[in-house]
């Protein structure tokens, strides 16, 4: 069983809940997570928009510790799952090293609150940077031992 890999998937499993958490603390949670006054304000009017959106994001990273736990107990063949996590991880990546430059760089309401809040900023960046690098050596360490998967 591979550790890395089933803690990424633990850890990303936690994130879809507490994105169900958000839809269910409403406007003050979307603001306190990062997504924003637009994000908030809907909500508190109960446009069905920032639900959506929100649980969309869960189910998605609730499908991506799925595929994660698949793939760290090595039982099934789920087609291009090496695919989806490094894909995955990259994102993750990227977001890390460039979310903070880029509200700082690029002129846009949205970017201007996040820029106001720079301990999430740095956190959040931080956090993203290394659970990417989780998946990375989790998934590294799975093709090392089965070069076929």
């Amino acid at each position: 069983m591979n550790k890395w890999l089933l803690s990424a998937g633990f850890i990303t499993a936690l994130i879809s809940i507490l994105h169900i958490g958000i839809v269910i603390g409403g406007a003050e949670w979307y603001i306190f997570f990062g997504a924003g006054s637009e994000m908030a304000k809907q909500s508190e009017a109960g446009m069905i928009e920032p639900v959506i959106t929100t649980l969309g994001i869960a189910f998605i990273l609730g499908m991506v510790s799925l595929f994660t736990f698949f793939a760290a107990k090595r039982k099934g063949k789920l087609s291009l799952i090496n695919f989806l996590l490094y894909g995955f991880a990259v994102v993750m990546i990227i977001r890390g090293l460039v979310g903070l430059p880029l509200v700082y760089l690029v002129a846009h309401p949205y970017f201007n609150e996040l820029a106001a809040r720079p301990l999430f900023m740095i956190v959040s960046s931080l956090f993203c940077l290394s659970l990417g690098s989780i998946y990375l050596v989790g998934l590294k360490n799975r093709r090392s031992r089965n070069p076929y998967r």
